[in-house]
């Protein structure tokens, strides 16, 4: 893929941006994107995506250098005489990004800077929270007025910046004095303050130097969350001293978590996971959790560790089942939403069926573990079913096969045909038949 202008910014031209730039929209009814592709040839291939009614059409014209250039040279024209300064920039994900610090303002920045700050005045403690949370809105809202806000660079901001928070605490007790009561919390929020907004900083840097994709940003974010709670259960199952126990336990779900975050990134590159992929393969976790979790509670454990097996065990065995159910597959990020509450739905139904079958316990609480893992199964099978045909159709979509034929090769292998002024025999062998993907 090639970009549309010389600043290497326009990947594809939307809806949106051809309407200002008055190009496509006009031409093509239903106009939903258009991307600009160079063949291996120097050829360029224009593929343009309409919608018409729910049906998705893909038309592909084929373009000449000198025709790719002088579109490119239209398009930067165009730009150049466009009065948007935002022109040029993909800012999908600017809302999403804009709406996330704004409800992290309101939720937890506008209360820890008072709290930090050491605020004892009520109505300075007020005045702090409410600059907090109004800027939580206006500074990253001025901040990327004119730079760009993919869907992943939101993503994996927002992950980084909500995830803060926890590997700020976790952090602070790494680095506490062992033994050594504390008598605020001061400490605790401001490095949790501070990891989220570090975090969140990173995450968008890391998404756009690296034109990451959005399947790849929610496949890393899933991986983090998984090592964490891998880290504590490893934590758990160890076994660590009570004095060491905290400070253990913190430094080793740190650790995985950000393995695990490396990991992911390194299998998305090899995996190419659509957003709604990466929800289905989470989701997939989930049930492996519950499933994990019923097995070990039917044992009636005295410790926690068979437990931390289970759960262990569970969300591992979840998260490769759900690799290999995206495999050939492309979900939306609606679809896999729905695939997400199908589960949540379905453990609903089998623990409140649990519930009316076993009201006072009787067997104890394996029948409730049971009862929501088989129900989250059920669900997320179901959805699951109803919504994977669609997602095939739309990957085997994204590929055509063709091959070319080339009999005057069976000429030059049996000498009949001379290949050149010279008539020199080819060294090399022949080709007689090319097969070729396009995806």
């Amino acid at each position: 893929q090639v970009a549309f202008d010389a600043a290497g910014r326009i990947q594809r031209v939307d809806a949106a941006l051809a309407r200002r730039l008055g190009l496509f929209w006009e031409q093509h009814p239903g106009f939903h994107e258009a991307r600009l592709f160079m063949a291996t040839d120097s050829s360029f291939v224009l593929e343009i995506s309409t919608v018409r009614g729910i049906v998705l059409t893909q038309e592909r014209e084929m373009l000449t250098a000198a025709q790719a250039d002088a579109l490119r040279a239209d398009i930067q024209r165009r730009l150049g005489s466009a009065t948007e300064p935002e022109v040029g920039l993909n800012q999908e994900g600017r809302s999403r990004l804009v709406a996330g610090t704004s409800l992290l303002g309101l939720s937890f920045y506008g209360w820890a800077v008072p709290v930090v700050a050491d605020a004892q005045d009520p109505s300075v403690a007020i005045g702090a929270y409410m600059l907090t949370a109004g800027g939580s809105f206006f500074l990253p809202m001025l901040l990327t007025q004119n730079s760009p806000v993919s869907w992943s660079m939101a993503s994996l901001s927002m992950y980084g910046a909500t995830r803060g928070i926890t590997h700020g605490l976790l952090l602070e007790r790494i680095v506490r004095t062992p033994n050594v009561p504390r008598e605020d919390s001061r400490a605790a929020l401001a490095m949790a303050m501070g990891a989220s907004i570090g975090e969140g900083v990173l995450g968008y840097a890391i998404a756009r130097q690296g034109r990451m994709t959005g399947g790849t940003a929610e496949t890393i974010g899933s991986g983090g969350d998984y090592g964490m709670l891998w880290g504590y259960v490893l934590a758990d199952f160890a076994g660590f001293p009570d004095r060491e126990a905290d400070r253990t336990t913190a430094a080793l779900m740190l650790t995985t978590s950000f393995v695990s975050m490396g990991g992911s990134a390194v299998l998305a590159k090899h995996r190419a996971y659509s957003r709604g992929d990466a929800v289905v393969m989470r989701s997939s976790g989930y049930v492996g959790v519950l499933l994990g979790t019923a097995f070990a509670d039917l044992a009636d454990p005295a410790t926690t560790r068979p437990y931390s097996v289970g759960l262990l065990a569970g969300s591992a065995a979840g998260l490769l089942v759900g690799d290999r159910l995206v495999k050939g597959r492309e979900f939306t990020p609606g679809e896999g939403v729905l695939i997400q509450m199908g589960g949540s739905a379905g453990a609903l139904m089998g623990l409140g069926a649990a519930l009316i079958a076993q009201p006072e316990g009787a067997h104890g609480s394996s029948v409730y573990w049971f009862g929501a893992a088989i129900g989250g199964a059920l669900g997320y099978t179901l959805t699951y079913r109803q919504l994977s045909h669609k997602a095939a159709a739309r990957s085997a979509d994204g590929m055509s096969w063709g091959f070319d034929l080339a009999p005057e090769a069976l000429l030059v292998a049996t000498g009949r045909a001379r290949t050149g002024a010279t008539g020199v025999a080819p060294r090399t062998a022949p080709v007689f038949l090319r097969l070729h993907a396009t995806f």
